[in-house]
């Protein structure tokens, strides 16, 4: 069974309303998200604003370093929390 044919049969098992009213409901979130982005970026100082602008382009062009620590402390906490509940 795929991945596909698997959300078909879950949706063909939910009731209309309920998508209806899930629907509404992710529109309803968009719209809020999108409200409290503009917000934040109508509010936020523009020092502040020039700061995380730089900060996000050293993250990306840097991205593959980053991943590579970011997994080799995931791989350094998992085993420590292993050694932990033995």
């Amino acid at each position: 069974m795929t991945a596909e044919h698997a959300a078909q049969l879950v949706k063909d098992r939910i009731p209309d309303p309920a998508v209806d009213k899930a629907a509404h409901a992710a529109a309803q979130l968009r719209g809020t998200a999108a409200r409290v982005g503009r917000r934040a970026a109508e509010r936020t100082p523009d020092l502040v604003a020039d700061k995380v602008g730089q900060g996000a382009d050293a993250a990306r062009a840097r991205r593959t370093p980053l991943i590579v620590g970011a997994a080799a402390l995931t791989v350094l906490l998992l085993v420590r929390r292993s050694r932990r509940h033995r």
